[in-house]
């Protein structure tokens, strides 16, 4: 089938990139998992920059969803993304390296 656009190819392509990444990741989903099951926390802050920003959005409904938690969006403070120590430090769960 031919796509008319590049957007419209990536959302074609959306289910088999997803089913992928699910058995490559499938460890790191399962100790994440774990984790959040073992510290119950009554919160969740999703900290996301550019087009990562999307995925927050799903993120924040989907673990409100299914969790019940209050999930905010925050922007990362520019320290964490040049090598300074974050503010949030202390309750940081994973940092990512820009």
């Amino acid at each position: 089938m031919k796509h008319d656009s590049n957007l419209q190819r990536e959302i074609m392509e959306q289910p088999e990139v997803l089913q992928r990444l699910l058995k490559m990741e499938r460890p790191a989903i399962e100790r994440v998992a774990a984790a959040f099951k073992e510290r119950t926390p009554r919160f969740m802050v999703i900290a996301a920059r550019g087009s990562s920003d999307n995925a927050a959005r799903y993120g924040q409904y989907l673990f409100g969803a299914a969790n019940g938690l209050p999930v905010a969006l925050a922007t990362p403070p520019r320290q964490s993304w040049m090598g300074q120590q974050s503010l949030l430090y202390p309750n940081r769960v994973s940092h990512r390296t820009f």
